[in-house]
């Protein structure tokens, strides 16, 4: 790539860090942004670099693009979970951490309270009268998913 594009590419992403950064008044969109546009510039770096006459070079180019085709598939397979737990009838039972059973609403509250420990809770109803509690994060990797079956005498 030649310098003037590989500028750009850099002050583009640094400006939109800053600049929204500025407008949400939060480092947390800043570095979340900074971070985003990393991963495109070391992406970028590493591809181009796989064509260097240097061995060393084209050794950790090749590292760097297998790190950044994981992560990228992570992600994409994030996105298709998240996808899957709010929209799908229903949801595997291999995905959640554990099969909680039936429980009234007091034995759900005291679930909660026991499993969430304040992290906060969304709960989604499946077709087939279950519903899947994730406790934490909205990803399955930050949080812990759990699915509860109706009760008998509710139905």
């Amino acid at each position: 790539m030649n310098r003037i594009y590989n500028q750009f590419i850099i002050g583009f992403w640094a400006s939109a860090a800053v600049g929204l950064g500025i407008l949400s008044r939060s480092w947390e969109t800043t570095l979340s942004i900074a971070a985003v546009g990393s991963f495109f510039i070391v992406g970028g770096w590493a591809i181009h670099s796989l064509r260097s006459d240097n061995p060393l070079i084209r050794r950790l180019a090749n590292i760097l693009a297998a790190a950044v085709f994981i992560i990228f598939v992570f992600g994409i397979l994030s996105v298709i979970e998240r996808l899957y737990l709010v929209n799908a009838p229903t949801y595997p039972k291999w995905l959640v951490q554990r099969d909680i059973g039936a429980l009234t609403n007091n034995q759900l509250m005291e679930f909660y309270v026991a499993e969430c420990k304040g992290m906060g809770a969304e709960m989604h109803e499946k077709e087939n009268g279950t519903a899947v509690i994730r406790c934490g994060g909205m990803m399955w990797y930050d949080g812990h998913t759990y699915l509860v079956h109706p009760r008998k005498e509710f139905q």
